[in-house]
């Protein structure tokens, strides 16, 4: 009998907050409203809001395709992204005070 081997996802994960969390803040400096975007991008509103939020997963070409919507810097953005993924919160273990 095979092993059960989990479903490799970013969803709901530090990493894929990060990215919604980046991706929202681009489309809101842009000045445009989800429903803007997700006519540029031919899909639905809520699949903007769900990609926002983290509710759905984002692959590489569409987060690319986002990028190019908002008129960013596609190597800026992934510059931006590292820079934000690499800060990452201590253990709240290091907060004890230890003898």
């Amino acid at each position: 009998m095979p092993k059960h081997v989990p479903k490799l996802t970013s969803v709901h994960k530090h990493e894929q907050q990060v990215l919604c969390s980046l991706l929202r803040e681009l489309r809101l400096a842009t000045g445009l409203r989800q429903d803007q975007v997700a006519e540029q991008m031919g899909t639905s509103q809520t699949t903007i809001s769900e990609i926002e939020l983290g509710q759905r997963g984002v692959d590489l070409l569409v987060c690319r395709r986002l990028v190019a919507v908002y008129g960013a810097d596609w190597p800026a953005f992934v510059e931006e992204l590292e820079r934000r993924l690499q800060v990452l919160p201590r253990p709240a273990s290091e907060l004890v005070k230890r003898g």
